[in-house]
């Protein structure tokens, strides 16, 4: 048998013992990608609530707080166009 060989390479890795992880590494492996999924999520919503709060200023600032212009000729010798 030719070590090249299609089929060779397919038996010897008929062969081969398949290892199973065990209960503490699928453990591990679990809660190391339930840490990411609550901190992503964690993120995301931190990212939500500021966003909202912005929008809500904007709105409250444009709608509810006035423009207040002074009318008036007091400070025009401090002031020039």
């Amino acid at each position: 048998m030719n070590r090249n060989d299609p089929d060779s390479r397919e038996k010897s890795n008929l062969n081969k013992e398949v290892k199973l992880p065990e209960t503490s590494e699928l453990e591990e492996a679990f809660a190391k990608v339930s840490r990411s999924d609550r901190f992503r999520k964690s993120v995301l919503s931190t990212i939500n609530i500021l966003i909202v709060v912005a929008a809500s200023a904007v709105i409250v600032a444009m709608l509810l707080l006035p423009v207040m212009r002074i009318y008036g000729d007091s400070m025009n010798n401090t002031l020039k166009n």
